[in-house]
C-alpha cells in the first residue's frame, strides 16, 4: 500500500479588477483571506490596537500583510481569522528572527451582534450591500492611514481619526491638507501609499505525503527547465529568482558552494514543491509540519505554549512568492518563509478580542544563534 496523503491548502493572490472583487473582501462578506490594504476585522469593536502593531525595533505601526479565514470546532471559534503585520523598516529585521511580523487571532461564535447568524452575505446574491450589522456608536474608529484602532483625531476638522501621530503625518501629506475640514473634497477611494498593495485570495487543495522522496538534483534541473515556458508571467520568474538564491545578496556561488559540500536536502525539497505551484503565496497545514526552506538554518525547535497554557500547533506559513507579490525586495524585506503557529486549543479569547500568536521567520543564511530572536516575542 502507498504512503496515505493528506490534504493542504495553497493561497494565491487574485488581483481586484473588477467591481465585485473589490467588494467582495469588504468584511460583511466574510472574505475567506486577502492581502494587502486595511484589515477586515472580525470583531470591530475592539480591532487590534497601535500598542499591539507596534514593532517592537521601531515602535512605530507596523503594515496588515493578509489574513485568513480558518473556522474551528468550538463553538467561540466558529468564525476565525489569523492576520499578519509586518514592519516595514528594513532595518528592524535580523536574520532567522520573526521579530518585525506579529500574527494575531481573533475568533467569534455563531451567535453574535457582528455578522448574520442565519447565511454568510454573498456579493452574487447579495449585491453590494452595506453591513447590516454596523453599528456606529459600536464600531470601533479606524485609522485613516491604515484601518486599525484609531484614539487620535484630527484637531482641524475633527472627522479623520489615526492610530497615532506618525499616520497623521503621513495622511496631512497625503492630501489631508488640502481636504481637512472640506468633506466635499474627500476622496473615499483614496489608499495611503503607506499601505501593501491589495488583493483578494482564493484558496486550492493538494495532497502531499510525508515521506514524499527527495528528487536527484538533476530531476530538480529538469523542473526547473520546464517551468520556463512562455507562459510564466514575470511575478513567477521572479519567484523562481526567489527561490534560487541563498542569502540577501543573492549569492548564488555560495549555494552551489554549500550544495557541493553538503546536501541540502531541505533546501532541494522547498525548492521543488512551491516549483510545482510556484504563485502560492500562503501553505495552510493547520496540525502539520512545515515546509521548512534548508537544512543549513536554525529550525523552530522551541515554539512557546499558548498564555493559556496549551501547545502551539503549525498552522500555515509564507511563501518567498509573497515578496514579488508585495514588492518586500523593493524596500529590502525578505525571507525563506514565516511560520505561523497558533493555540491548538483555540483558547477563547477574552471579550473576544486579538490575542497575538507565535511566529518563526527562517532565513537561507546562518547566523549566530545568539545573534538570532527565535521568532517573534509574544507577551504571555
Amino acid at each position: 500500500m502507498g504512503t496515505p496523503l493528506r490534504r493542504i491548502y495553497m493561497g494565491f493572490a487574485q488581483k481586484l479588477e473588477t467591481k465585485q472583487g473589490i467588494a467582495s473582501i469588504q468584511r460583511q462578506y466574510l472574505p475567506l483571506g486577502k492581502v494587502g490594504g486595511k484589515p477586515a476585522w472580525l470583531n470591530p469593536e475592539i480591532p487590534v490596537t497601535v500598542t499591539q502593531a507596534a514593532c517592537p525595533v521601531c515602535k512605530l505601526p507596523m503594515s496588515f500583510v493578509c489574513q485568513l479565514y480558518s473556522s474551528a470546532a468550538p463553538e467561540h471559534a466558529f468564525h476565525r481569522y489569523l492576520y499578519v503585520f509586518v514592519c516595514q523598516n528594513k532595518d528592524c529585521q535580523a536574520h532567522n528572527s520573526g521579530r518585525n511580523f506579529k500574527v494575531f487571532r481573533c475568533q467569534l461564535p455563531r451567535e453574535n451582534k457582528f455578522f448574520l447568524s442565519d447565511r454568510r452575505l454573498s456579493y452574487d446574491v447579495d449585491g453590494d450591500v452595506p453591513d447590516p450589522c454596523f453599528n456606529a456608536e459600536t464600531f470601533a474608529k479606524l485609522c485613516n492611514v491604515c484601518g486599525i484602532n484609531a484614539k487620535k483625531l484630527c484637531a482641524k476638522c475633527n472627522s479623520t481619526w489615526y492610530c497615532d501621530r506618525s499616520h497623521q503625518a503621513i495622511d496631512w501629506h497625503e492630501g489631508h491638507k488640502l481636504n481637512c475640514g472640506k468633506p466635499e473634497l474627500v476622496d473615499k477611494d483614496f489608499k495611503s501609499k503607506a499601505l501593501l498593495l491589495e488583493y483578494g485570495m482564493t484558496m486550492e487543495d493538494d495532497e502531499v505525503s510525508d515521506s514524499e522522496s527527495d528528487a536527484d538534483d538533476d530531476d530538480d534541473d529538469d523542473d526547473s527547465e520546464e517551468e520556463e515556458g512562455d507562459d510564466v508571467d514575470e511575478l513567477t520568474k521572479k519567484v523562481k529568482n526567489l527561490l534560487n538564491k541563498y542569502d540577501d545578496k543573492n549569492a548564488i556561488n555560495e549555494l552551489n558552494e554549500l550544495e557541493e559540500s553538503e546536501r541540502d536536502t531541505l533546501f532541494r525539497r522547498f525548492r521543488r514543491t512551491l516549483g510545482y505551484n510556484p504563485q502560492q503565496i500562503i501553505r495552510y497545514d493547520r496540525g502539520g509540519k512545515p515546509l521548512l526552506a534548508t537544512d543549513h538554518s536554525i529550525k523552530p525547535t522551541e515554539v512557546p505554549n499558548c498564555h493559556c497554557g496549551a501547545v502551539r500547533q503549525f498552522e500555515f506559513q509564507l511563501t518567498p512568492y509573497l515578496i514579488s507579490v508585495l514588492n518586500f525586495d523593493s524596500i529590502g524585506l525578505d525571507f525563506a518563509t514565516v511560520l505561523v503557529y497558533t493555540c491548538s486549543d483555540f483558547c477563547k479569547i477574552e471579550n473576544d478580542g486579538y490575542a497575538e500568536e507565535y511566529v518563526f521567520k527562517q532565513d537561507y543564511k546562518e547566523v549566530d544563534a545568539d545573534a538570532a530572536t527565535l521568532g517573534s516575542k509574544v507577551e504571555e
